[in-house]
C-alpha cells in the first residue's frame, strides 16, 4: 500500500508541474474547443453588427469576383444612404486599380478621332469616363462615406500597396509587446489616400490549423497598426475622435507590461501580453445576421434590418477561399469571424484566460489530490467511485460558473488529469491488470468476426489466432459491377449512403454464415472462413453466403428503385486452399488478414465474372468439396501471374437440360484443343437456349483456341 501511496503522490506532483509549465497544449486546446462548442447558443448578444455577403447568389447575379468598381461603389452607397448603416468595414484588399481593354486602346481611338485636342475625342472621353476611369467614382464614394478598409500583414518580406495610418506610440518600448510582421499588402495608392482608416485582417492560426486568437495590434517597422475590428470599434465608440491607445504598466527598470488597449471609449483589458484576444464564437455560421450583397443592391431587404448597424462586407462563397477553421467549425467564414469579434468588443463579451489562473488553481489541486488519496485508501469500491465523480463534477461546475458569469477560460486540464489519474491508479489498476490482455484481444478480434463467435473465445484461443499460421481456409471476393459509372450518376452524399447500405447488407450475410470480413476495398469486399475459429463447414458456409448475397441484393435493388438509384450488379468468387492467416503488416500498421496463392486465385477468379457475365464463380476445389450442388464447369484457365491452371464452375440459374449435354461435349473438345469442333458445338448449344454470357465468352476465343486446351487470361 505504501508503494501505491508514493505513486499517488508522484501523480499529484506531476499534475502540479504540468499545470505550472502548461504541458499538453494540444489537450488544453481541445478542452477549450469543447467548451466553446457546448456553450455556443447560436444567438449573438445584440444586433449591433451585420455582414454583407459576397455569396454564391451574388456571384451568380453579378458575375465572378472582383466586380467592377462601379458596382462596388453602388453597394457601399446603397448601404450608407438607403439603409443608413453607421459604419462599413471592408473585409477585402484592393491592391491594384481596375483596368479594362478600353483604357489600353483609348490613345489610339482618340488619335483616330482626330487627336487628343479634337472635339470628337473630348466628347467621347466625357461619355466614356466611367470606363476610362473606373476607380474615380469608387474612391469618391469611400472618401465621403463612413468606411474602414482592409489590408494584411505577412510573416515574410514583401510589400504591396500603401500602409494605412499607424497608431500613435507613447513609448517606443511598447513596440516589442506586439507581434511583428515582415511585410504587408495594402490597397493601391489612390484608394489608400481616399481611405486612410484601415485595419489588418490577420488572424492567429495555432499549430493545429485552428484560429482561436486574433491580434488587435501588429507591429511593423517600429510602428503599430490596428486590426479592422479595432479600427471599427474605435470609430463606432468615438466617431469624432476615433483614437487607439496602448496602456502599459512599467517597473523601475522600465520593463513594459500590457495593461489595456483603448479603442475610442472602449477599454479592452481581456488580452494576452501580445495584445491578442480569444475569438468569440456565439454559434455556427449564420449566427451573426447576414445579408446577400445582391439583395442589398436590389433593395430587397427591409431597411429596419440594417438601419443603425455596423456592417462588414466580405466573401462567404466557398470559391473565394475566405474560410477559417475555428473551434466551432472547420469551415467558418472569415467574414463572420471578424463580425463576431466586433460584436463581442462592442457588447463587452470577450472571453479571457486570466494569466494568474494557473497559479491560483495550484492550492485547489493540492487539496483535491490529498483528499482523494485519503479517501481512496479508506473507503470501499463504491464510495471511491462516488468521490471520483464528485471531484469531476466540482471541477466542471467551477469551469461552467467561471465561463457563464465572468467569461473566464480556466486552465483545468491538469486538475482533471489529476483526478482521473488518481482514480485509475488507486481504484482500477488492480482490477484492470487481470483482464487487460483478454479484453484487448477480444476487442481486436471483434473488428473482424461476428460478436457471437467472439463471445465463445477464451484467451488462449485468441492468442493463438493472432499469431500467423498456415491453414486450409476458404476466401470470398466480391465487388460491384460498373461502380465507376454508378458513382458518376450520384452525388457524393447519395453515393456514400448507397455504398453504406450495400456493404451493411453484404456484411450481415457474411456474419450470418460465421465469416470474417477481412477488408473493404472501395465497393469490394474480401471475407474468409476457417479462422480464428476452425470451421468444418467453411466451404458450405462460403457458398451459402454467396447465394444469400445474390438474394439480398435483389431485395436491396427494390429499395434503391424507390429512390431512383441505379440497380447494382455484383460479381463474386470463392476458392479454398492453404493460406497464411494472422496479425500481419508493418511496424506502423498491422491487420488480421490472409495471404497466399489461394487468395490470389480467388481475386483473379472474381475478375472473370465480367468475362463470363456470371454473378458467382467457384473454383474446382470448391465444386469438388460440395458434390451435392448442381455445378457446371464453364472453363479451364490460367490467370495472369500463375502457371497452374484450374477449372471454374457456376450454379446455373435456369434449367440447363436442353443444352447441358452439348455443352459438356463442347467443353471436352476444348480440353482436346479442338477449337473448330468446339465452335460447332457452341452454335448447337446456342440453338438449344444457351445464355448470352457463356456464348459470347467463347465465340471470339474458339477460332484461336490453344492446342493444350487451356485458355490463358492476361488481364487481371
Amino acid at each position: 500500500m505504501r508503494y501505491g501511496l508514493w505513486v499517488a503522490i508522484g501523480i499529484i506532483l506531476l499534475a502540479l508541474i504540468g499545470q505550472t509549465q502548461s504541458w499538453l497544449p494540444g489537450l488544453a486546446r481541445w478542452t477549450y474547443d469543447m467548451q466553446v462548442r457546448l456553450t455556443a447558443t447560436g444567438h449573438a448578444p445584440s444586433g449591433d453588427v451585420a455582414i454583407i455577403k459576397i455569396d454564391d447568389a451574388s456571384l451568380k447575379a453579378l458575375g465572378r469576383w472582383p466586380w467592377p468598381r462601379d458596382v462596388q461603389a453602388q453597394l457601399l452607397h446603397t448601404l450608407a444612404d438607403y439603409y443608413q448603416v453607421t459604419l462599413i468595414g471592408l473585409d477585402m484588399v484592393m491592391a491594384e486599380p481596375e483596368t479594362n481593354a478600353l483604357q489600353a486602346a483609348w490613345p489610339q481611338l482618340c488619335q483616330d478621332l482626330g487627336g487628343a485636342q479634337s472635339g470628337p475625342c473630348a466628347v467621347w472621353q466625357a461619355r466614356l469616363q466611367p470606363l476610362l476611369q473606373p476607380e474615380r467614382r469608387f474612391t469618391q464614394v469611400v472618401s465621403q462615406l463612413p468606411v474602414v478598409g482592409g489590408m494584411y500583414f505577412l510573416p515574410e518580406r514583401g510589400a504591396a500597396g500603401v500602409l494605412p495610418q499607424p497608431i500613435a506610440v507613447q513609448n517606443p518600448r511598447q513596440l516589442a509587446l506586439f507581434p511583428a510582421a515582415q511585410g504587408y499588402g495594402g490597397n493601391w495608392e489612390g484608394l489608400a489616400n481616399a481611405l486612410p482608416k484601415s485595419g489588418f485582417l490577420n488572424t492567429m492560426v495555432d499549430s493545429d490549423g485552428v484560429v482561436r486568437r486574433v491580434p488587435l495590434i501588429i507591429q511593423y517597422q517600429d510602428r503599430l497598426y490596428p486590426s479592422l475590428v479595432a479600427a471599427m470599434a474605435a470609430q463606432l465608440s468615438e466617431p469624432k475622435n476615433p483614437t487607439i491607445e496602448v496602456m502599459t504598466l512599467s517597473d523601475e527598470s522600465g520593463f513594459q507590461q500590457l495593461d489595456a488597449i483603448v479603442l475610442g471609449r472602449i477599454l479592452i483589458r481581456r488580452t494576452d501580453q501580445a495584445g491578442r484576444v480569444l475569438l468569440p464564437q456565439f454559434g455556427p455560421a449564420g449566427t451573426i445576421a447576414g445579408f446577400s450583397a445582391i439583395d442589398v443592391l436590389q433593395r430587397r431587404i427591409d431597411v429596419r434590418q440594417l438601419a443603425g448597424r455596423a456592417v462588414i462586407v466580405g466573401a462567404t462563397a466557398p470559391g473565394l477561399l475566405d474560410i477559417r477553421a475555428t473551434p466551432i467549425s472547420p469551415t467558418y467564414p472569415g467574414l463572420e469571424a471578424q463580425a463576431s469579434l466586433l460584436q463581442a468588443v462592442l457588447s463587452n463579451q470577450l472571453a479571457w484566460s486570466p494569466p494568474w489562473a494557473a497559479v491560483m488553481i495550484l492550492p485547489v489541486m493540492i487539496f483535491i489530490g490529498g483528499f482523494l488519496v485519503w479517501r481512496f485508501n479508506r473507503d470501499g469500491f463504491i464510495r471511491c467511485h462516488l468521490w471520483f465523480f464528485t471531484a469531476l463534477l466540482l471541477l466542471l461546475a467551477v469551469s461552467v460558473l467561471a465561463w457563464h458569469v465572468y467569461r473566464w477560460v480556466l486552465p483545468l486540464v491538469w486538475p482533471f488529469i489529476l483526478v482521473v489519474g488518481l482514480y485509475l491508479w488507486m481504484v482500477l489498476a488492480a482490477r484492470l491488470v487481470a483482464f487487460r490482455q483478454h479484453r484487448l484481444l477480444r476487442e481486436r478480434f471483434g473488428e473482424y468476426i461476428p460478436p457471437q463467435i467472439v463471445d465463445k473465445l477464451d484467451t488462449a484461443t485468441l492468442q493463438q489466432g493472432m499469431s500467423p499460421e498456415l491453414k486450409k481456409m476458404t476466401v470470398l471476393f466480391t465487388d460491384v459491377k460498373d461502380f465507376t459509372a454508378i458513382a458518376e450518376q450520384l452525388n457524393p452524399a447519395d453515393l456514400a449512403d448507397l455504398l453504406n447500405q450495400y456493404l451493411s447488407v453484404m456484411t450481415e450475410q457474411i456474419h450470418a454464415q460465421q465469416g470474417v470480413v477481412d477488408k473493404y476495398i472501395g465497393d469490394a469486399i474480401m471475407a474468409f472462413w476457417g479462422a480464428p475459429v476452425a470451421d468444418e463447414l467453411q466451404i458450405e458456409h462460403a457458398v451459402q453466403t454467396g447465394l444469400a448475397m445474390q438474394a439480398s441484393l435483389a431485395a436491396l435493388n427494390l429499395q434503391f428503385a424507390t429512390r431512383n438509384w441505379p440497380q447494382l450488379g455484383i460479381g463474386l468468387a470463392i476458392h479454398t486452399g492453404e493460406m497464411r492467416v494472422g496479425n500481419m503488416g508493418s511496424r506502423y500498421r498491422r491487420a488480421y488478414t490472409v495471404l497466399g496463392d489461394a487468395v490470389n486465385v480467388a481475386s483473379r477468379t472474381e475478375s472473370l465474372t465480367r468475362v463470363y457475365q456470371q454473378t458467382m464463380l467457384v473454383t474446382e476445389e470448391v465444386a469438388a468439396a460440395l458434390p451435392n450442388y448442381d455445378w457446371l464447369e464453364i472453363d479451364y484457365v490460367r490467370v495472369k501471374g500463375r502457371q497452374q491452371a484450374f477449372g471454374i464452375y457456376i450454379l446455373p440459374a435456369n434449367d440447363t437440360a436442353a443444352w447441358r449435354e452439348s455443352w459438356l461435349q463442347m467443353r471436352a473438345a476444348c480440353r482436346r484443343g479442338d477449337g473448330h469442333a468446339a465452335l460447332a458445338l457452341l452454335a448447337l448449344c446456342r440453338a438449344l437456349g444457351l445464355e448470352d454470357g457463356l456464348y459470347h465468352s467463347y465465340q471470339t476465343r474458339l477460332p484461336e483456341w490453344p492446342s493444350d486446351g487451356v485458355w490463358s487470361w492476361q488481364a487481371k
